[in-house]
């Protein structure tokens, strides 16, 4: 191993020391792989896994259909001030939060919530390879 090899190998060391989720693959292959340990060779790449990303309802079925996988259902917290709110409704571009009725737009909504279990506020985005 040269110092260029070993400069960019070091973040993937490190993220690994670090607990984070490591993939590899052999070179030429489309499919990223957990890795449970790390070992320098031509054949490897290696990379941290990448974090799911997620978007915002786009209307209130889809909203609805993720909130019933979620328990108790209905039940938001605020990330920021750890507040519970039950959503006292949706429709198709809001919730509307409380009993005071704020209305909070599902993109806005996905960066201000969480479920109350801790999951994110929105939609899975299927990653690739």
């Amino acid at each position: 191993m040269n110092r260029d090899e070993a400069k960019q190998l070091l973040p993937i060391i490190k993220a690994f020391s670090e607990g984070k989720e490591i993939e590899r693959r052999s070179f030429g292959e489309k499919q990223w792989k957990e890795a449970n340990y790390i070992v320098h060779t031509d054949c490897n790449e290696y990379r941290i896994k990448p974090s799911p990303k997620y978007r915002p309802f786009a209307n209130a079925e889809e909203c609805m259909q993720e909130m019933l996988k979620h328990q108790p259902v209905g039940w938001l917290k605020q990330k920021v001030s750890k507040v519970i709110y039950c959503i006292g409704s949706c429709d198709i571009e809001n919730i509307y939060v409380g009993t005071t009725t704020k209305i909070h737009a599902y993109n806005k909504a996905l960066d201000e919530f969480t479920f109350y279990d801790g999951s994110v506020f929105g939609v899975k985005e299927e990653s690739e390879g």
